[in-house]
């Protein structure tokens, strides 16, 4: 749409543009919620920072005293503790500007305000924005009546792009929403294929009463939007609603009226089971539903039914279309018995919910899905148990299950007080503690458990190795109250290279998980590890614990965990440095689910050793924890921990600040530290103090030094 300087922000994105720009973005826009423009920023340590910093504005170059306006506050990590107290602040600091420059104050109103001003406050920096949307960009205007659940429009429009539906793939297709209630869908589909503004329907904006509003350019890009609404709307192909409740389909076709699609689509009340698919064009279509379940269907066997039904329909009737069906998680989606080929995650107002993306081929039969015991023999070596395992528990080939349940129980008896103590909601409860079960067990939250096996010797056979490996998954649920389609499983062998880092699966779901008081983004199927390594919990303390005031170097980063302990604890810099841009992104995503700003925390990437080389900055705190072997990016050799380490550790050194600490750790099991180190630096082993309880029964898992500078 014409913006530069464009990134990424927690639950938004932030650009530079002019006017014209920022009236397309909110006439134009269809998944954006608001559409913000910062007028100030300023530091704010206190509500007398805040009062001042917003009593510093120009006010009366954004709306007169004859306008009403209203305040809202976010706060983030703030001293601030009450977002009603510093937006009422802030309004108090806007009516005391105008009586001082025009002798009165302008009036409030929280109802329908001419102006809308948004303050955010995020640790010691305030920001005040003028809201140009007004309302919510999701109300176009021409849903007057809904269902019991409906869906927001930007959200429907959100699944509609993810499903690949666009003006030019609309053409010689149809789309279909089989339950379509009041029509949220149907409509986006329609005004989508249309290539019609999504605001162009709304009658008030929130700019509309500001000073700097110019109604010549407004009015010319409403214009433009006219002239693409007048020559899309005959391009829109067939549009079909079904639903069994005559009444939504009455309130479908009073939006759709008000929608402007009027004679665009085709109405019927009807059970999809029983809707004549003769009607529909013999062509390949596109397909999205928002079955009704959770308040639409409290039921849980009939949501179960309902979702079984409705893909042995999909697969009887539809080959070689496209269809995306919302669930309100994967394990009810895993219900239609279909392969999704992509899965979303979408929050419709505060509610999340699940998007899933089928292509109706041939081969993409319908199975009819029993939850049980995960695949071992998922190709991938990750199981998300979306086939169900033939093992019964219970039966003669299931003698190590009670074996199993025994030694859990036992282990899970023996570390109860210190998870309570501690407060460790993911941890290690098995870790072949019996031999001829060698696996290691994770539980995370008591919702979720991974599996990883250890992969057995040739000598060992494969199908009584895979038949034990299922006996471990069927003991889990029996002590923990995870379902069979939480059970992870993943194989543990040895890696060259960056093997241990590739990508296994697309899946792309994220689950949150609680550590040491903070939060964390896991992922349980795409990749080898999760993104936190549960057996350095205390090195992550340690490093909290010595943050505070310091710049600390977190090399090798991954998902930047230790980097969010550091800046919990006070840091005043952190940088991490790695590689994959994935790991970084990942990392950022952790300091936003902890409301840590990351306007003083980098993020580099690069290798490691490179990064040590061509980096200027002292830290005082730095911590190494380098993988076994690693391909460097853009080196010709492979990076060895048993060989490069004393050369990374002297590098590291010429980094440190005085009086700065080294903490460096690693897992390879015949790690032997380079004794010139130990003469040159103050070297002190500490990986006792740093093995969790959790992990004491493997006490190599890895290995911890402190390193300091003799000077």
């Amino acid at each position: 749409m014409g913006a530069e300087e464009i990134r990424r922000t927690k639950a938004g994105a932030a650009c530079r543009v002019d006017l014209g720009t920022a009236y397309r973005i909110c006439l134009w826009s269809r998944i954006a919620g608001r559409v913000l423009l910062k007028i100030s920023d300023f530091e704010c340590r206190g509500e007398q920072d805040l009062y001042r910093g917003a009593r510093a504005v120009e006010w009366g170059a954004h709306f007169t005293v004859e306008r009403t306006f209203m305040v809202d506050a976010s706060l983030v990590r703030s001293s601030l503790k009450n977002e009603n107290y510093t937006a009422l602040k802030v309004k108090d600091a806007v009516a005391d500007w105008f009586r001082d420059h025009e002798g009165r104050r302008p009036s409030v109103n929280t109802d329908a305000p001419d102006i809308r001003i948004s303050v955010h406050v995020e640790r010691t920096q305030a920001s005040l924005y003028l809201d140009m949307s007004g309302d919510s960009l999701f109300k176009r205007g021409y849903r007057l009546e809904a269902g019991e659940a409906p869906l927001r429009e930007n959200s429907a429009a959100a699944i509609l792009m993810k499903a690949g539906w666009n003006s030019e793939s609309a053409e010689d297709s149809f789309f279909l929403d089989p339950m379509c209630g009041s029509g949220t869908l149907i409509i986006e589909a329609g005004l989508m294929a249309a290539d019609s503004a999504p605001g162009l329907g709304r009658k008030r904006w929130g700019f509309s009463a500001w000073q700097q509003h110019d109604p010549g350019v407004w009015e010319g890009l409403v214009d433009e939007a006219r002239r693409r609404l007048a020559d899309g709307i005959g391009k829109v192909p067939p549009l079909f609603g079904v639903d069994v409740d005559p009444e939504a389909i009455r309130i479908c076709g009073e939006n759709v009226r008000r929608a402007g699609l009027e004679g665009k689509v085709q109405l019927f009340s009807a059970d999809f089971r029983a809707f004549d698919c003769s009607v529909l064009p013999r062509r390949a279509g596109v397909i999205a539903v928002n079955p009704p379940y959770g308040v639409r269907l409290e039921k849980q066997r009939g949501v179960q039914q309902l979702f079984r039904d409705f893909g042995r329909w999909l697969a009887d009737n539809f080959s070689g279309s496209t269809a995306t069906v919302l669930a309100p998680d994967r394990e009810t989606a895993r219900y239609l018995g279909l392969q999704a080929e992509k899965l979303n995650t979408f929050y419709n107002g505060n509610l999340k919910i699940t998007a899933a993306r089928f292509s109706l081929k041939e081969e993409n039969r319908y199975i009819d899905y029993q939850p049980g015991v995960p695949n071992v023999e998922d190709g991938r070596g990750v199981s998300s148990a979306v086939t169900p395992s033939r093992l019964e528990i219970g039966g003669d080939e299931t003698t190590g299950v009670p074996m199993i349940v025994n030694r859990l129980k036992k282990n899970r008896r023996l570390l109860k007080n210190y998870l309570t103590r501690e407060g460790v909601s993911c941890y290690r409860i098995y870790d072949a503690d019996i031999p001829q079960y060698s696996a290691a067990i994770d539980i995370y939250e008591d919702t979720y458990a991974v599996i990883q096996e250890y992969a057995p010797p040739k000598t060992v056979d494969r199908d009584r190795a895979a038949h034990r490996l299922q006996e471990v998954v069927a003991a889990v649920p029996l002590c923990f109250p995870i379902e069979p389609s939480r059970i992870y499983l993943k194989q543990r062998k040895k890696q060259k290279g960056d093997r241990q880092y590739e990508k296994l699966g697309q899946e792309g779901e994220f689950y949150i998980v609680r550590e040491g008081g903070l939060k964390f983004f896991v992922n349980f199927s795409d990749y080898l590890d999760t993104g936190i390594f549960l057996d350095h919990r205390p090195t992550r303390q340690l490093i909290r614990r010595r943050a505070e005031g310091s710049r600390v170097l977190n090399l090798f980063a991954y998902t930047c965990t230790a980097s969010v302990y550091a800046a919990d604890g006070g840091a005043a810099r952190t940088v991490s440095v790695d590689t994959s841009s994935t790991y970084l992104d990942w990392g950022r995503k952790n300091f936003g689910l902890n409301r840590i700003s990351v306007d003083v925390h980098l993020f580099q990437r690069q290798d490691s050793l490179e990064f040590l080389k061509t980096d200027v900055d002292q830290y005082e705190l730095i911590f190494i924890d380098p993988p076994t072997f690693s391909n460097r990016k853009g080196a010709s050799d492979v990076f060895d921990v048993q060989r490069d380490h004393g050369m990374m550790i002297d590098l590291a050194v010429k980094r440190m600040a005085p009086g700065g600490l080294i903490i460096f750790s690693n897992n390879f099991r015949r790690f032997a530290m380079d004794p010139e180190i130990e003469e040159r630096y103050l070297v002190e082993e500490i990986t006792r103090d740093t093995i969790p309880a959790d992990f004491e029964r493997n006490p190599k898992i890895h290995r911890t030094w402190l390193i300091r500078s003799r000077d």
